[in-house]
């Protein structure tokens, strides 16, 4: 996203606009009439601002941010953590001193926005990029392909055979060509998630790093969606289940439990097998309203974590498994707070 107010989710109020590394060391974060800015503060002495150019993330969970220095790309070391809602150092960094170098290559790119130009350069070892030429966010054209034809066809009276010609519809692909499109950002650290900028839907993906999980535990809930889902059993006894069978990419409702847990109970219909064995504590009408929060539970990243000013210690982050299972420890807590609460429901 472009660096507007509304887009920046930390705050630059005085008193809560800094991050110090220590006494002496740390970042201030400044809002001016020409943009927001990090400065560098050493030894207390004012060292040199660097401007917010690119916002990454929605803030859902946390963003990051990005200054431009020439052709060139690089992540400021200051993030926003939005479950403590506040600033944070940059997930990876040195906890003890501000870093401004690390580039940004196309890899980052390729998930955290629509399209960038590289500006090639056989002398230079590092990527460069045309700044005119980014597009900002995840758009229509990510996922469907380019518009051009379709709204030449569309003004163009075409039949309906050209119009679904002109453009993809995911519908149409198959189940594996449909994950792919989602997997090749959301399978983790995976080789394939260097072509994502120019991955188009209906690409294929090869997987050998999925074969390394031997065990779920090994999957880590930050990234590899993907890798969860495939080793889960409501996926793997179903033929047509995809990333799409619980997630509308048109509508966010990401926030709306019960929508999911409907999707969930369009397959473990009540008074059957595969009904929750937790119908005898709590009432069907209640558990239709949250299968998630049991099967699907918020986890704390292993690999991903963030310091904050006032902690000693990292915060992981947290974030939601998409291994769908039995989840002991979560069933239990949820089953007894409704059990201690059933004359309330």
């Amino acid at each position: 996203m472009p660096p507007r107010e509304e887009n920046i989710k930390g705050r630059f109020d005085k008193g809560e606009n800094g991050y110090w590394y220590n006494a002496y060391d740390g970042i201030v974060m400044q809002k001016t009439d020409t943009g927001f800015y990090q400065h560098q503060y050493y030894d207390r002495k004012f060292v040199k601002a660097y401007r917010f150019d690119i916002v990454i993330g929605s803030g859902k969970r946390g963003q990051s941010y990005l200054y431009w220095n020439n052709s060139y790309l690089f992540q400021l070391p200051i993030s926003y953590y939005t479950n403590e809602d506040t600033w944070s150092n940059s997930p990876g960094y040195d906890n003890g001193i501000a870093n401004f170098s690390r580039l940004v290559n196309s890899q980052c790119l390729g998930c955290h926005s629509s399209h960038i130009g590289i500006v090639s350069n056989k002398e230079q070892t590092s990527e460069r990029f045309d700044k005119a030429s980014v597009i900002y966010g995840i758009n229509c054209e990510r996922c469907h392909g380019p518009g051009g034809n379709h709204i030449a066809a569309f003004k163009n009276n075409a039949g309906n055979a050209e119009m679904e010609l002109s453009i993809v519809n995911a519908g149409n692909l198959s189940r594996q060509i449909q994950l792919d499109a989602c997997a090749v950002c959301h399978s983790g650290n995976s080789p394939d998630l260097s072509r994502a900028l120019d991955f188009a839907t209906g690409d294929t993906l090869q997987h050998p790093h999925i074969q390394q999980y031997e065990k779920d535990e090994e999957i880590d809930v930050h990234g590899n969606q993907y890798g969860s889902l495939i080793q889960s059993k409501c996926f793997t006894a179903s033929s047509t289940m995809t990333c799409s069978s619980c997630h509308n990419p048109h509508v966010n409702k990401s926030k709306q439990l019960h929508i999911f847990s409907q999707k969930c109970m369009s397959c473990h219909v009540p008074k059957t097998e595969t009904f929750c064995k937790n119908d005898k504590k709590i009432k069907t009408s209640v558990l239709a309203q949250n299968c998630i929060d049991c099967h699907m539970p918020n986890k704390e990243s292993k690999i991903l974590n963030v310091k904050l000013e006032s902690e000693d210690n990292n915060t992981p982050a947290i974030i939601r498994s998409h291994l769908i299972k039995v989840y002991p420890e979560e069933t239990q807590s949820i089953s007894s707070f409704f059990y201690k609460s059933k004359n309330d429901f």
